[in-house]
């Protein structure tokens, strides 16, 4: 990797090309919108300049209207449902032939499978490929989209409006102010970012955090009275939206000036990540509406999307003022014929029913030493979504509070400042600030209330306040960093030593100002992977840079790692470097390696894969914060040494056969045996042992050898940050193949580290050994007469088959039906029905939850397992209890009638007693259940952990 240079900020390229508008995006979770100001007017009328942009959009069928507010649905057409978007004014060129907008929210709520919704909460979701066509989730329509293609979607939409309404100010030119949630990591603020990109915004493009935008909104509104006032305050931004609830403290301090009072406003906190909002409530009022329309049975997806559609608008015609509000609204979900329910159903919501619900779920009244609950076994998971286990706002609200006071004191702010769609209620909002006051400590005084002009409005409008206070027009929020960030390291001599890290960004640092670690060098090895662990913290430690903290409490929140390959051209193996942060003008960590002893610099990348596999609701790997110590330099010369005797030139002082002892060799380097490495250790041995690649064709022990340890050290094929790097590395052997090919046992090392390390393959390169194994093991009736391909260990490239979970459904459907073939009532079955299981597994190791098999077919699947003798035929219990695993999630779960079956099976018989939970609950796998799962046991200091 080349030197890398500074570049300019967004701010002075945008200087440079002299924008006349600032605009401010609030691309949210259930609507959009856009606020404007002329530059140059604001220089004369201050905030007054802020505008709301009117937005056309269908509003009804052929008819095209302005509002406010963009709602954040896509419904995607079919035939001639929907008449052509020909009536937009910037015409059909610019945009999808699918519908944004308040039609498209309309229209969704009426037809089942084609309203995509929620795209912002799935965009910040890391248990899903979140660049992958899956939604709507759980649709089974022609085409999808992706929660990035989605987001992309409403911004093409906004952008196109923005456009056509100011032809000769496009707004790729402006300075767009583009708002994301506070507690959006770096992961999803970098996927917001891709979104923006697609519509031509870059250098341009500034994110700002809602809260703080609806502060800039009030601050705006309100400064003259503020500034008559001039009283310090400590203020509360509770926001809730359709999708989070983000927390953030914010103190204004004043000083005297020569032309009156002066503020200094700071953000001093920000809460955690807390998947909760209106759509929340709009699912637990579906439940509701679901237990009286389908009785016992459950809504498909398509039909239950459509309910919760509809149970949205309920809920905002309900709780809307109380003068104007109806008594009850009815809520209709669409038929489908003859299969389920037959036509459309409705139900009928009152609104003391609907205030009941909402109130005493959502918003209770709590003390403050309530705390959200941890015990909450399926929350509001059911959407495929991890929602917060807690629904409590309130509860949320102390626990974040209690994190920013010292001691066991009380300390509730003075001000409270609401935003988010949720607050459009009178209930609602009466309900949380009677909460809140009621914290407040005999002596200290009411808490002042703060409300927007327009909870709808405030984010865009607070957006493009910011916009101008870049410009120097108006106050500027300080406190920079919302979170301190880490470096991590490992101190103690003992085997199993406390991880630790290092201070790198300590919080409060302002964007664009870079922070460098002097005091501390690293060696940067150059031609091998580098990666440095990253943590970060929203809690009210005071760390400075360089300083040593221990990683022991749950106040730290692990993140991607930076990292990098340094390749060079000269002779240098290891270069002294120091590490350089700054927070970007996006929001946006940069890391970068600053040379000591020569004028280079390397940027860090950050894995944009999270620390997790893509399904969060499934079995997923996580490193222990107590692991082993990576390896010594004497250690990995030792290694290297090794395998320079059985993997590197011919020597005279070395037996051939030495390879026959190398893995106890290898053992006795690292003192202890195989099973005792940790993740770190097996990754390091590869990473020495990567250069007998070459020379593993020097016998037959050889080269199966290599594949045996290649599989062992880089299982289950992911974990660690460089693990794509070395699955590059390892395909490299797909492509040049086994070179001896009549050797049994090279061909069964070869199919054991395909599966192994399938979990870090993508679907392109599973799908090419999909296509490489079938003509052999399954050859279609024209290739039965050809000549088949050689090849040997036919049990265990079927069982490589059955751990490809990225492979397209239709193609698990094919080979789950034909192992079913292959289970007959005998004790031979066992790999057959091991495929079996992991092919139609509810819940997924690695892959992404849209890709498991359909309930309807994993219901087949189960009668045809549910006649056979559990007792004979080995691993038939285990396949039935894979597949009608209970996730929680309706579009993967089987009916409730088939687990009850399956779990009444499974009762009876004392050995397989244990997996009846996997049917009933949702429960985590034991140590034992997780090899039997995977087939194989997982390094030393990587868990399964299932939320």
């Amino acid at each position: 990797m080349s030197a890398s240079n500074k570049m300019s900020s967004p701010l002075a390229m945008s200087r440079e090309r002299k924008p006349k508008y600032v605009i401010g995006v609030d691309l949210g979770t259930t609507n959009s919108a856009i606020a404007y100001a002329n530059i140059a007017s604001a220089k004369r009328f201050g905030g007054r300049a802020v505008k709301t942009l009117p937005i056309p959009q269908l509003v009804a069928r052929g008819e095209i209207g302005k509002a406010d507010m963009l709602p954040s649905f896509l419904y995607i057409v079919s035939g001639q449902d929907v008449e052509k978007t020909t009536g937009l004014p910037w015409g059909d060129d610019q945009l999808t032939t699918d519908v944004v907008g308040r039609f498209a929210q309309e229209q969704g709520a009426k037809t089942t499978g084609r309203l995509v919704s929620s795209a912002k909460s799935w965009l910040s979701y890391g248990g899903v490929d979140r660049t992958a066509d899956i939604l709507p989730w759980g649709s089974k329509c022609g085409r999808l989209y992706s929660p990035l293609g989605a987001s992309a979607a409403y911004l093409r939409h906004l952008s196109a409006a923005w456009n056509h309404a100011f032809p000769k100010a496009p707004l790729h030119q402006q300075d767009v102010i583009l708002t994301v949630p506070a507690s959006f990591d770096d992961v999803a603020r970098t996927l917001t970012v891709d979104a923006a990109k697609s519509v031509g915004l870059r250098d341009n493009l500034v994110l700002l955090e809602e809260p703080q935008a609806a502060f800039y909104e009030y601050f705006r509104a309100n400064s003259d009275a503020l500034t008559r006032t001039a009283s310090d305050r400590r203020v509360l931004v509770a926001d809730v939206g359709g999708g989070t609830t983000d927390f953030t403290l914010i103190h204004i301090d004043w000083t005297d000036g020569e032309d009156g009072p002066l503020p200094t406003v700071r953000r001093v906190a920000v809460g955690d990540h807390i998947l909760l909002g209106g759509d929340n409530m709009d699912l637990a009022l579906a439940h509701v509406a679901e237990q009286s329309i389908a009785g016992s049975k459950s809504l498909d997806a398509g039909r239950m999307n459509s309910l919760v559609q509809s149970c949205r608008m309920a809920k905002e015609v309900l709780l809307a003022d109380p003068n104007s509000a109806p008594d009850t609204y009815k809520v209709t979900v669409p038929g489908r014929g003859k299969q389920l329910i037959g036509g459309a159903h409705s139900f009928e919501f009152t609104r003391e029913m609907v205030e009941r619900l909402v109130l005493d779920g959502f918003v209770p009244s709590t003390d403050y030493e309530d705390r959200p609950s941890r015990d909450g076994r399926r929350g509001l998971s059911a959407w495929g979504l991890p929602y917060a286990k807690d629904p409590a706002i309130t509860r949320h609200v102390s626990a974040f509070l209690s994190r920013q006071s010292h001691g066991d004191a009380v300390n509730v702010p003075n001000t409270l400042l609401l935003n988010g769609g949720v607050f459009k209620s009178p209930a609602i909002r009466h309900r949380f600030i009677d909460t809140i006051t009621a914290w407040r400590e005999p002596g200290q005084g009411s808490v002042d209330i703060w409300e927007p002009l327009s909870f709808d409005l405030a984010v865009a409008r607070g957006a493009a306040t910011f916009g101008l206070v870049r410009h120097g027009i108006g106050h500027r929020v300080g406190g920079g960093a919302a979170r301190a960030y880490y470096v991590g390291v490992h101190s103690g001599k003992k085997k199993r030593a406390t991880a630790s890290a290092i201070c790198l960004l300590p919080r409060h640092v302002e964007p664009g100002a870079p922070v460098l670690m002097a005091d501390r060098v690293f060696n940067l090895v150059l031609g091998r992977p580098v990666r440095f662990s990253l943590f970060s913290t929203t809690s009210d430690r005071v760390d400075a840079v360089g300083d040593l903290v221990d990683l022991d409490s749950d106040q730290f929140t692990e993140l991607p790692p930076i990292q990098t390959v340094l390749e060079t051209d000269d002779d240098v193996t290891e270069v002294p470097v120091t590490l350089r942060a700054e927070l970007s003008e996006i929001g946006i960590l940069e890391v970068s390696a600053q040379g000591v002893d020569r004028d280079s610099q390397y940027r860090l990348d950050f894995s944009l894969r999270d620390p997790e596999p893509e399904s969060d609701t499934a079995a997923k790997t996580h490193p222990e914060k107590e692991t082993q110590l990576a390896l010594s330099a004497d250690k990995r010369d030792r290694i290297e040494d090794i395998v320079r005797r059985t993997y590197g030139k011919p020597r005279k002082d070395v037996d051939p056969r030495e390879i026959k002892w190398i893995r106890k060799s290898l053992e006795e380097a690292l003192d202890g045996t195989r099973d005792m490495w940790s993740a770190s250790t097996c990754r390091a041995v590869w990473d020495c042992l990567k250069v007998g690649s070459k020379r593993r064709r020097r016998s037959e022990r050889h080269e199966a050898t290599f594949f045996h340890l290649t599989g062992f050290c880089l299982r289950p094929g992911f974990g660690d940050g460089f693990d794509d790097w070395r699955m590059g590395e390892v395909w490299k052997l797909f492509e040049s193949g086994i070179h001896f090919l009549k050797d049994a046992e090279t061909w069964t090392a070869w199919w054991i580290m395909w599966r192994r390390i399938s979990g870090g393959l993508d679907g392109s390169a599973q799908l090419a050994l999909l296509d490489r194994i079938e003509p052999w093991l399954r050859p279609s009736p024209e290739m039965r007469n050809r000549k088949k391909p050689k090849y040997l260990g036919a049990e265990e490239a079927a069982r490589l088959v059955g751990a490809l979970e990225r492979i397209p459904i239709d193609r698990k459907v094919d080979w789950g039906r034909w192992f079913l073939e292959q289970t007959p009532d005998s004790s031979q079955a066992g790999r057959p029905a091991w495929c079996l299981a992991r092919l139609g597994a509810r819940q997924p190791f690695y892959g992404s939850p849209h890709l498991v098999v359909p309930p309807d077919v994993a219901g087949e699947w189960l009668e045809s397992l549910l006649r056979l003798d559990w007792q004979n035929v080995s691993q038939a219990a285990f396949a039935a209890a894979s597949i009608a695993r209970m996730t929680g999630d309706r579009t993967r779960d089987v009916n409730d009638e088939l687990r009850q079956r399956v779990a009444g099976r499974l009762e009876r018989i004392e050995s397989t007693r244990p997996m009846a939970m996997w049917v009933k609950d949702i429960v985590k796998l034991s140590t034992q259940d997780e090899v039997r799962f995977l087939g194989d046991s997982l390094p030393e200091g990587l868990k399964l952990v299932l939320i």
